[in-house]
């Protein structure tokens, strides 16, 4: 009999795993999440069913749920979040609730041992919730069992124990309200944003990314992409079909085709301006040409607020390199102005604004403008006047404009550009394991290659990049040199510092990741522009659209045109300012421009030259001549 049961217990557990191996394959081949939560219920109920004691219900919890675990990791889920111990469970009895979290206190560090569940798939755990409720020595048992796995980086475990959503919404709520009014701000500067980041999740921390940029390694904090880029988080949930996920590790990174370090090094710049304003052209003084772009690759990557962020940084540009960045980018609201002080600008378009536009949008320019003039000294004897010269640019810009072709004409609008062309989707690309960083070529970025440095303070552990303190103090700095960058993460404890103390230094020392406070020359934030519109980084867009005020009419009319930038405050200034101008364009000037968007103005021109001598007509003519010819649109 016995020799039976063996071979039955055999059987049912060889076909189980077998079964369990397909399904998980069958699965993987699918849309996995990268984020699974459980919440431990009917432990209890087992238990009663079984006529046992309640803690044999939770012991048998345990075990399912680390069966459960190995299998969200099998699927290659990045992270798993446990609702193991209730708040309100400690309303139960004392013997229950001793026995629970004499449970937790050890199989949790068993968890975490050496060649255990976590260590094997590399997996950093993390205890969420209201610690303070906890017995001391479970505390101490957390603890170890967090630093155990705190240099593992594949994925999380977000243990929440003791936990209750609105208690962490109310300590989140407090603690912005706090940080708000000691920083000096008001209320209404409270976004979702500034509450989602004094979230335990957020606190938390999250597994660092390895980017590839031509032959340079970045290694960066992952969830300022996960959380700012639409892009990057559609691309981590995709299924991985039991491969390693890119940008775990420096041998299997993400590789980014077509992507300069120069520009990638820009976009990290204003994502993480605690780093970059350290360096003698940081975040602080990223000039314009930085800026754009941070507009161009926020825009492809759709990073929405550092594409707004870049947008307003450039938003003094001349109006040439506005509009140019108004089309690439597709800046809706830099078209109109753009285009209106390309109209009403009195000096005739250089050949810098033609190599900026191109030939055919300073064409376009030219001819309105022409046809305005025009249209001036045939119907009115009052030329000269600035209001009905004005009017009369809004009238030849919308006249010229709506009957010339789109801008989009024989050419490729950058907004169907396919947003993961520049993330390497070829797992042959990543690195092999037989090939090493010297072989291939590979620097590590200076900068963005970044360390971790773990401080406790009181009974609370900090996880922060180290090279702001390297860069800061000296003597942290040559604590982290005698460290060494190659060894694993240094955790440093600080005796005599309040949390309280250390938090207010590190919001000292971590501003806010994306600040409208950003001094950029104009190149700068017409990369900025360029960037956000190629990432749809609408909030960046329209920053760096604000800073690009002041460009050129011509170089906003480039920019409009190689980043579909037709909002009409941008568009609007530089083709009225062209209109406006009483020298008619040349051919140099044609050629620059290009041929569709010189025919525009230069019959925004001649409209204008008629409409002006008209001094009755409304201000709105111009305004609705651009929208015509451009098809502006409005924020």
């Amino acid at each position: 009999m016995f020799p039976l049961f063996t071979l039955l217990v055999w059987l049912y557990t060889f076909f189980k795993e077998r079964l369990e191996r397909i399904a998980i394959k069958i699965l993987s081949a699918g849309p996995i999440p990268k984020h699974v939560a459980f919440i431990m219920d009917g432990n209890r109920r087992y238990a009663r069913g079984k006529h046992r004691e309640v803690i044999h219900g939770h012991t048998q919890g345990f075990q399912t749920l680390k069966h459960l675990l190995k299998a969200c990791l099998d699927l290659d889920i990045r992270c798993v979040s446990v609702y193991a111990f209730a708040i309100d469970n400690f309303k139960r009895s004392p013997e229950e609730v001793n026995g629970l979290l004499k449970l937790a206190k050890e199989k949790l560090y068993e968890l975490c041992e050496k060649g255990e569940l976590l260590d094997q798939y590399g997996v950093r755990l993390c205890v969420i919730g209201n610690k303070s409720l906890l017995p001391e020595d479970v505390l101490e048992a957390f603890n170890k069992a967090e630093n155990l796995t705190k240099h593992n980086n594949r994925g999380i475990l977000n243990l929440c124990m003791p936990y209750a959503s609105d208690d962490e919404m109310t300590t989140a709520i407090r603690r912005t309200v706090k940080d708000t009014l000691d920083s000096g701000g008001k209320p209404s500067t409270i976004t979702e944003d500034t509450i989602d980041a004094n979230l335990m999740t957020s606190l938390s921390g999250s597994p660092p990314l390895d980017i590839l940029v031509e032959n340079t390694l970045f290694r960066v904090p992952r969830h300022a992409f996960e959380q700012e880029s639409e892009v990057f988080k559609t691309m981590f949930s995709l299924p991985q079909g039991g491969l390693p996920s890119d940008g775990t590790s420096s041998e299997n990174p993400i590789i980014l085709n077509g992507i300069t370090v120069k520009d990638f090094t820009c976009l990290l710049n204003a994502l993480y301006p605690s780093i970059s304003s350290l360096l003698p052209q940081g975040h602080m003084n990223m000039p314009t040409e930085d800026w754009i772009s941070v507009l161009h690759l926020s825009r492809m990557w759709a990073f929405d607020r550092l594409r707004d962020l870049a947008v307003s940084k450039l938003d003094e540009l001349d109006p040439v390199k506005k509009l140019q960045l108004a089309c690439i980018c597709g800046i809706e609201q830099w078209r109109r102005p753009a285009l209106t002080k390309l109209v009403q600008r009195m000096e005739p378009l250089s050949k810098e604004d033609g190599d900026i536009l191109g030939m055919e949008t300073v064409i376009k320019v030219a001819r309105a403008r022409d046809r305005c003039l025009r249209n001036m000294l045939q119907n009115s004897y009052t030329y000269g006047s600035d209001e009905i010269w004005r009017r009369a640019a809004e009238s030849a810009i919308d006249e010229v404009f709506n009957q010339c072709v789109d801008l989009e004409d024989g050419e490729h609008n950058p907004r169907e550009i396919n947003k993961f062309t520049s993330l390497a989707q070829d797992t042959t690309t990543t690195l092999d394991d037989d090939d090493d960083e010297q072989d291939l070529n590979l620097l590590q970025h200076p900068i963005y290659y970044i360390s971790i440095v773990t401080f406790r303070v009181e009974n609370t552990l900090f996880k922060v990049p180290q090279h702001v303190f390297e860069a800061e103090s000296n003597v942290l700095g040559d604590l982290f040199l005698k460290h060494g960058k190659e060894t694993t993460p240094m955790r440093i404890g600080l005796p005599g510092v309040s949390v309280y103390a250390f938090e207010c230094f590190l919001k000292a020392l971590y501003p806010i990741p994306i600040s409208s406070n950003v001094p950029l020359n104009e190149d700068g934030w017409i990369h900025v522009l360029k960037l956000s519109c190629d990432w749809e980084f609408k909030k960046v867009k329209l920053l760096a659209m604000n800073n690009l005020e002041s460009l050129g009419p011509v170089s906003k009319l480039e920019l409009s045109k190689e980043k579909h930038i037709m909002e009409s405050g941008w568009i609007y200034p530089a083709v009225s300012q062209l209109v406006q101008r009483r020298e008619p364009l040349n051919e140099e000037e044609a050629n620059k421009m290009g041929v569709p968007w010189f025919i525009k103005v230069n019959r925004v021109r001649e409209s204008h030259q008629k409409l002006s001598m008209i001094p009755i007509l409304p201000r709105v003519f111009l305004e609705v001549l651009i929208e015509r010819e451009f098809k502006l649109k409005y924020s």
